[in-house]
């Protein structure tokens, strides 16, 4: 018994002197050497289509829906009509103004013609009378009561031509009345026209309103219509990335519906503030071509290409580990590892550009997480 307790005790020491001494041997791990190199910076962000036409089509009058032409999705051209509201009301008032028209020029003008030259006659003849009297008076041959009541009835004739001049002034071609009239029925067209809503511009139905027999009032939204050509992307670049950001940089797009239809770009528009909310700062992109399948609340990935670098900081995938809170690398130095949080901007399927955390030179463990226990020594590749 004392000899077993003698030789285990023997072994344990030999034990605790291996493992002193695998701890204290430096063991290898895999690190990289960080080392600027060129990189043509590309930021990758998600958007949407957005629609910088999109028209509020409205009725300008009250009616009730007679029929809608067009649903979602349709494409229409610049007047094309819309929908229709019942017309009768207006097509009575236009039957009004027509009648009272053609009662101008098929009936009280030519009476008020007639009337004009019948007093104009009947004043010419009553002229000549007292004329002929006043004559016969200063001979001596009429009396005076005679050639007052001649003065009366020419004067009196007199009146009745200036009243019927004055009617037909006013009935005449091209007079005061016709074009009051002409008027009341172009007007009577025009809200006729209304009840007819047209397209105001060539573009793709998005949303409809009303169905028929429907009641609307007037300036009431009936369709909304993305205008041909008006759609471009809105991308939400997060806040900390946007200082590479500038105008006219080149970007491709691609949707989630049509992944295979790349659509090329540039950026026009950078909004002049920050979305507090979600901390993202809008970009607009205006493509090259909007092709019919492109609709406006799409979801998109867009890839901006911000330029070339040449010192760029660039660490494979395997050497990060993605953090709730962020991304770290394990730094290696003098024999030891700690933990240090770095800042990414472009990533690919195998490796991200390094904004802040590390500098050219240091080195960083290429699989973080499987680090043997103790002194460890560097293994560069």
């Amino acid at each position: 018994m004392a000899r077993f307790l003698r030789g285990f005790s023997l072994l344990s020491v030999l034990l605790l002197i291996a493992g002193f001494a695998y701890y204290l041997y430096p063991k290898p791990v895999a690190i990289l050497t960080v080392e600027p190199r060129p990189l043509t910076q590309r930021l990758v962000v998600t958007g949407e289509v957005n629609s910088q036409g999109l028209a509020q089509v409205g009725s300008e009058v009250a009616g009730q829906v007679l029929a809608r032409h067009v649903r979602e999705g349709d494409h229409v051209e610049a007047g094309q009509l819309l929908v229709e509201l019942v017309p009768d009301t207006f097509n009575n008032a236009k039957q009004q103004a027509q009648l009272a028209l053609t009662q101008l020029l098929q009936v009280r003008r030519p009476q008020a013609s007639a009337l004009l030259q019948e007093r104009a006659l009947e004043r010419d003849q009553r002229q000549r009378e007292f004329e002929r009297r006043r004559t016969l008076q200063s001979r001596g041959l009429m009396s005076q009561e005679a050639l007052e009541q001649a003065r009366k009835s020419y004067q009196q004739s007199e009146q009745q031509w200036q009243q019927a001049n004055l009617a037909w002034n006013e009935l005449k071609p091209n007079g005061v009345e016709e074009q009051r009239l002409r008027e009341a029925l172009a007007k009577t067209l025009i809200e006729l026209e209304k009840t007819r809503v047209r397209a105001p511009v060539a573009g793709v139905v998005q949303q409809r309103f009303v169905e028929a027999g429907d009641q609307v009032q007037p300036h009431q939204v009936l369709l909304s219509l993305a205008a041909v050509n008006s759609l471009d992307i809105r991308l939400a670049v997060d806040e900390r990335l946007i200082e590479p950001l500038a105008v006219q940089q080149p970007v491709s797009v691609v949707s989630d519906a049509y992944p295979t239809r790349w659509l090329n770009g540039r950026i026009y528009y950078l909004s002049p503030q920050v979305d507090s909310e979600r901390g993202t700062l809008d970009a607009f992109v205006q493509l090259e071509e909007t092709p019919a399948w492109l609709l406006q609340g799409m979801t998109v990935s867009a890839t901006i290409a911000l330029g070339e670098r040449e010192d760029a900081l660039v660490i494979p995938l395997s050497a990060i580990d993605f953090r709730q809170d962020g991304a770290y690398v394990r730094v290696f130095k003098n024999g030891s590892l700690h933990w240090q949080p770095i800042r990414l901007t472009q990533q690919d399927e195998q490796s991200a550009h390094v904004l802040d955390g590390v500098q050219a030179g240091d080195q960083v463990l290429l699989h973080p997480n499987n680090s043997p226990f103790g002194r460890l020594r560097a293994q560069p590749l």
